[in-house]
């Protein structure tokens, strides 16, 4: 990962420059009843501060926050072993929907039983086609 270097001078003249005050222009005057229109996306651009490191950062093309792909957790179990976490003291009925849902396991072995195309996928290739929601995972 490269370092860029910043003289005090250069910081310096960055921050005078970019001391800006605001202007009237965001502002439209409508009408006879001089009903003021204020132009919310071009104030938010003419005040948007980009310092010296964030744009050599940007031409550069380096990556702003050390961000991946996100991982997906597909879980796996015998059958009738499914493994549910529940504190000491959750409500008996909530534990019992959540006994009750279906998990993305069982999903799975459902979307085959009715889906012919799904059937061509891996289990791990599934989010690549289809997506899980939890409120209805029946």
């Amino acid at each position: 990962m490269p370092l860029l270097c910043m003289s005090e001078k250069i910081i310096q003249h960055v921050l005078a420059e970019n001391h800006i005050v605001g202007t009237n222009d965001n502002e439209r005057r409508v009408g006879e009843t001089e009903e003021v229109m204020v132009d919310e996306i071009r104030q938010y651009q003419d005040f948007r501060f980009v310092s010296l490191m964030e744009a050599t950062w940007r031409i550069l093309e380096y990556k702003m926050h050390d961000r991946s792909h996100s991982v997906l957790v597909l879980p796996v179990y015998l059958q009738g072993e499914r493994t549910l976490l529940y504190e000491e003291f959750d409500d008996f009925d909530n534990i019992q929907r959540r006994l009750d849902s279906r998990s993305k396991l069982e999903a799975f072995f459902k979307l085959n039983r009715e889906d012919q195309e799904a059937r061509r996928n891996l289990y791990a290739e599934i989010p690549e086609h289809y997506t899980w929601d939890n409120k209805y995972a029946e």
